[in-house]
């Protein structure tokens, strides 16, 4: 994190009085780096939500722990202790539904080290308890709060957390694709979810009609088949 992080952001929520300020950061790989800014418009002028949220989520400047302000006397919900992963995703929409202004400063002020990008850690099974809830609570955002969102964009997103974070942990030896199949959680307001997705790419349609099913050994056969595919593919 720079030393001027907290100051650009504190100025800029300050300048626009706005609900939040969020910075752009420096993404470095083993074998590269690249910068992630956000976009003129929004460092122009504060800008709602409503309008802005796919840039902004699919840019990982929501869905990251780092990088943004919140006015402290707007903040009405802490981190939902129940859930084993996405909680910070989830605080943020909660705080986004009351206080929707957004104002972005156009500098790289942290960065993010990605050596480890495939580190077991990424990959728990107790984390996997919360895959379906992290939809839902995306799904219930984007139609509770109108949001203009690239809905196919957003279904095969929510579908493919499910598999890929399967896939990749078995892969990696983190858990077994049984285990992965008995902690999964398949409620009604995930099926209610569901229903309503409309995936663009084959492999996520197929994923929702298993899901859809609630047929474990069909989930079963499905993440080891993907897994064979994404191994042989590695190799």
């Amino acid at each position: 994190m720079k030393p001027e992080l907290c100051k650009e952001l504190l100025r800029a929520i300050q300048k626009q009085r706005c609900d939040m300020a969020i910075c752009g950061y420096t993404e470095i790989h083993s074998c590269d780096s690249y910068s992630r800014i956000p976009e003129k418009s929004i460092c122009e002028s504060a800008k709602n939500i409503q309008y802005n949220f796919d840039e902004l989520f699919y840019g990982f400047f929501l869905n990251v722990p780092w990088g943004r302000i919140f006015r402290v006397d707007n903040i009405k919900c802490l981190f939902d202790e129940s859930m084993q992963n996405g909680e910070d995703v989830k605080f943020v929409l909660d705080y986004l539904s009351e206080n929707p202004l957004v104002v972005g400063v156009a500098k790289a002020l942290y960065v993010v080290h990605t050596e480890n990008e495939n580190s077991l850690s990424r990959f728990r099974m107790n984390a996997l308890k919360s895959i379906t809830k992290i939809q839902v609570n995306l799904g219930d955002f984007v139609k509770g709060n109108k949001i203009e969102a690239d809905w196919g964009r957003l279904s095969d997103y929510c579908i493919s957390l499910v598999w890929s974070n399967v896939v990749d942990g078995v892969n990696l030896g983190q858990f077994r694709c049984i285990e992965a199949c008995s902690v999964i959680e398949i409620d009604d307001a995930y099926l209610k979810l569901l229903e309503s997705l409309n995936p663009i790419k084959r492999i996520n349609k197929i994923t929702k009609r298993i899901l859809l099913r609630k047929s474990k050994i069909l989930m079963l056969l499905m993440f080891k088949l993907l897994c064979v595919i994404k191994s042989m593919r590695r190799g």
